[in-house]
């Protein structure tokens, strides 16, 4: 009988670390979880934003409208990317803008001079050079874990 109390005696000394040891495996499962749950849920608000600069790297010259529209649908992306999104799209808004009066100037039978023709030619290099650009950067912080 006394054998038997000292096994239990033991058992009951185990108890507490055993109950410790899986309390913190179940606190970090729990931690895994919630950092899990974060990145899906940035992931459904980056998204769309995300979406947006790349439809807007695609095509030709965009309307006054259309770089507002742009502006407002991504200016929340420097809370979801950080400041280096913000800065990005303003530039994408800026060489827009700069694209579209620099097409107009040749619309409108201006004789276009070589500085402007240099200029056109470097904003649309910048322009091709963007989409990739915006993959590069932004592209990680839509990675989900597995």
């Amino acid at each position: 009988m006394n054998a038997a109390f000292d096994i239990a005696k033991l058992l009951s000394a185990f108890g507490v670390p055993v109950a410790l040891f899986i309390a913190i495996g179940n606190a970090m499962w729990q931690s895994h979880l919630q950092r899990r749950q974060l990145k899906v849920s940035l992931f459904e608000k980056r998204f769309p934003v995300f979406v947006t600069l790349r439809e807007f790297l695609v095509g030709g010259d965009k309307t006054v409208d259309q770089c507002s529209a742009f502006l407002r649908e991504t200016k929340q992306g420097k809370f979801l990317f950080g400041l280096a999104f913000d800065g990005f799209v303003n530039e994408v808004y800026s060489k827009a803008h700069r694209r579209r009066s620099l097409n107009e100037m040749l619309k409108n039978g201006q004789q276009p001079n070589q500085r402007h023709l240099d200029e056109l030619q470097s904003v649309e290099e910048w322009w091709t050079a963007a989409f990739t650009v915006a993959e590069e950067k932004f592209g990680p912080y839509l990675q989900l874990p597995k």
